[in-house]
């Protein structure tokens, strides 16, 4: 049955030897079995990437048990203040410069301490503020409300190992001057989200989240009020998920290389019986 199939493809096929004919045998299983390894690998690369991804998104809202321990004690008498975001935009992804514009909405809402400026006294974690306007700012019975406007470049180290099947998690931090001596960040969850209309070229979002975090500084930088005392800072994490889109990008990337492969194998078959040597053949096949 077999050798019916080989005369039906290579007519040549039984002027071969026999050492010739159980070479050609050989040959389509070892293709299955090479190509069978490596479909398997991806499988496998694939899933662990996609494991490797739930963790990471899982870390970004859970405060190390140590730092939570920590923060507690510093924060007795700190004033909790409720922060909450909308991101409204997501732009200027440079994956080669490793950073990331974001516009988004943030609001301060607070009980008494009426020293207290938050509008003014935060940063973003491993980024700059580009632009920030205050919209909103008063005080109803002993409560405060702020709300603003900003646009930050963040930061970011892409993962590209995946490309062109990549996904990134994009994420931001909201870090007050005061430390959590002073001040706690309590997440917003209810009235924080994304804009339902946010495109990003070649990208959809896959989810969002925000979430409460905390960051230990090994240093007090000379502040005497914290002297003796662990440096801690409460931070409030906002991280949307985007992933390319389809497999549009994956095809274009190695369809001809898919193609150079096959042809190149077909070569390897061609020249048993023309009496080629199969390696002048496959850079002419390859390149073809």
């Amino acid at each position: 049955m077999i050798e019916k199939l080989f005369l039906r493809i290579f007519p040549h096929y039984h002027t071969l030897t026999d050492q010739e004919k159980r070479s050609i045998r050989r040959r389509p299983l070892t293709f299955c079995l090479v190509a069978g390894a490596l479909l398997l690998y991806f499988c496998v690369s694939l899933f662990n990437n996609t494991q490797k991804d739930t963790r990471k998104w899982q870390e970004t809202f859970t405060i190390p048990t140590k730092v939570l321990a920590d923060m507690s004690y510093v924060s007795t008498n700190a004033t909790k203040v409720t922060c909450g975001t909308y991101v409204d935009n997501l732009y200027d992804i440079d994956m080669a410069n490793g950073t990331f514009c974001v516009s988004f909405l943030t609001w301060f809402r607070w009980e008494g301490d009426d020293i207290m400026d938050m509008a003014d006294h935060f940063r973003i974690y491993q980024g700059s503020i580009l632009n920030k306007s205050l919209v909103k700012n008063y005080k109803k019975g002993n409560m405060h409300y702020q709300l603003l406007r900003a646009k930050v470049r963040v930061a970011h180290n892409f993962w590209t190992k995946g490309f062109p099947l990549d996904k990134h998690q994009l994420s931001f931090y909201i870090e007050p001057y005061y430390t959590a001596m002073r001040v706690v960040l309590v997440p917003d969850k209810e009235n924080s989200n994304v804009n339902l209309d946010l495109h990003i070229s070649g990208y959809g979002v896959t989810k969002a989240g925000m979430g409460a975090q905390a960051y230990e500084y090994r240093n007090t930088r000379g502040d005497m009020e914290i002297e003796g005392l662990k440096n801690i800072s409460s931070e409030l994490v906002t991280a949307v998920q985007i992933k390319r889109d389809g497999f549009g990008l994956y095809v274009k990337c190695f369809i001809g290389m898919f193609g150079c492969l096959i042809w190149a194998l077909m070569v390897l078959y061609i020249n048993i019986y023309h009496k080629v040597d199969p390696l002048s053949m496959l850079p002419g096949a390859l390149f073809g």
